[in-house]
C-alpha cells in the first residue's frame, strides 16, 4: 500500500460557487442497458453513487461507491496528491439523471480527465427489470476515499463483483480532467454545494 495526502484548496470551492453552471461538450447518458453491460464487462473504473444516505440504503448498483449526502454535507474541497490517475473511466448515477448531470458539469469545470458518463438514474436502472443490492460502498481499483477522515488510503487489486447482477437483459464519451476518481471523491463537498443550491431531485 501507498500513502495519500489531502491537500486543502479553498480556492475551489469560492469559484465552484462563483461562477454560473458551464456546458463542456455533450454529457452521454447511458440508456439501462448500456450501463448494465459496461458494469458486467468491468467498463468502468468507477460507478459514483451521488444520492442521499436514505436512497443508498434501500437499494443501489452493484459496484458503486458511495459519496453520501452531497447535498447536506459542507466541507473544504481538497486536491489529491500521491493516487496518480487510478480511474480513467467513470459512470455517474443518482435517483432519475438530474443530479448525476450537475456533478459531471462541476467536475467538467474543475478539469479532471478520463471518461465520464451519466448512468442516469436508479429509476431507469430498475424500470428495465435490473436489481439494486444493498452491499458496501466499493472501492474501485488504484484509491478509495474516506471522505470523513483528512487521509486517504491507496489499495491495489480490487475487482468488481458481477455475481450480485442478475438480468440478462454505444456510447461516445466526454473527456474530463487529471486526477482521477481520487479527486473526483475529495470532491463531494463542491458537488454537495452546488447540488443543494440547484435542488435537484
Amino acid at each position: 500500500m501507498m500513502s495519500c495526502t489531502i491537500k486543502k484548496n479553498p480556492v475551489l470551492l469560492l469559484l465552484a460557487l462563483s461562477l454560473p453552471a458551464l456546458t463542456y461538450g455533450a454529457i452521454v447518458e447511458l440508456s439501462p442497458k448500456e450501463f448494465y453491460d459496461g458494469v458486467m464487462e468491468g467498463k468502468y473504473d468507477a460507478v459514483l453513487d451521488v444520492r442521499r444516505q436514505e436512497e443508498w440504503d434501500a437499494g443501489h448498483i452493484v459496484n458503486a461507491t458511495f459519496i453520501p449526502s452531497l447535498q447536506l454535507e459542507t466541507a473544504v474541497p481538497a486536491d489529491l496528491v500521491g493516487c496518480g490517475n487510478a480511474c480513467k473511466t467513470i459512470v455517474v448515477y443518482c435517483k432519475s439523471g438530474k443530479r448525476s448531470a450537475a456533478a459531471i458539469e462541476l467536475l467538467l469545470e474543475q478539469g479532471f480527465e478520463g471518461t465520464i458518463y451519466n448512468g442516469m438514474g436508479v429509476n431507469q436502472w430498475t424500470d428495465a427489470g435490473y436489481d439494486l443490492v444493498n452491499t458496501d460502498s466499493f472501492a474501485p481499483t488504484g484509491c478509495s476515499a474516506n471522505t470523513s477522515v483528512t487521509g486517504m488510503e491507496c489499495t491495489m487489486d480490487v475487482k468488481p463483483d458481477t455475481a450480485s447482477l442478475s438480468n440478462d437483459d454505444s456510447s461516445t464519451a466526454t473527456t474530463v480532467g487529471a486526477a482521477g476518481i481520487a479527486s473526483v471523491l475529495v470532491t463531494a463537498s463542491i458537488l454537495s454545494s452546488v447540488l443543494m443550491s440547484t435542488n435537484l431531485a
